[in-house]
């Protein structure tokens, strides 16, 4: 190879170099998608959800959307099926980072049982703030 071909070659492919840009990728990452679990989401918020424990239902008051079990699968609805039925009383407001709040459900089980929610001191009924027991919500 002569001198003038070497001096093209290495000017080609510093001139290449020059117009790709850096990025890392992750292994599984895709464009578009979400950042692996140890990386600052930056820009990405909290969700907030109402988990209502005796029946095991996620509500994502902000995406309208609720979160439930049938036969030991989650689904996501607009709405509840018939025959599930939430107390709206009991309902735990919970702020997540994820669109899948039921990743977290047996912590939220083992924090939160059905009919055991925990007593804010100074609150409830005989203090004058509570508001008696809970009126159920049928689905539609």
């Amino acid at each position: 190879m002569n001198r003038a071909t070497v001096i093209v070659a290495a000017v080609v492919i510093l001139a290449a170099l020059s117009v790709c840009s850096c990025t890392v990728i992750f292994p599984g990452h895709r464009h578009g998608h979400h950042p692996p679990p140890h990386v600052p989401a930056h820009g990405r918020r909290a969700r907030t959800y109402v988990y209502y424990p005796s029946s095991y239902v996620y509500f994502d008051s902000g995406g309208g959307r609720y979160f439930y079990m049938v036969g030991g699968a989650w689904q996501v609805s607009a709405s509840l099926p018939a025959g599930v039925t939430i107390v709206a009383s009991e309902g735990v407001s919970l702020e997540l980072d994820t669109d899948r709040p039921y990743t977290h459900f047996h912590t939220h089980k083992a924090k939160y049982p059905p009919g055991q929610l925990k007593k804010v001191p100074g609150k409830g009924p005989g203090k004058g703030h509570g508001k008696g027991p809970g009126k159920k919500i049928k689905a539609k």
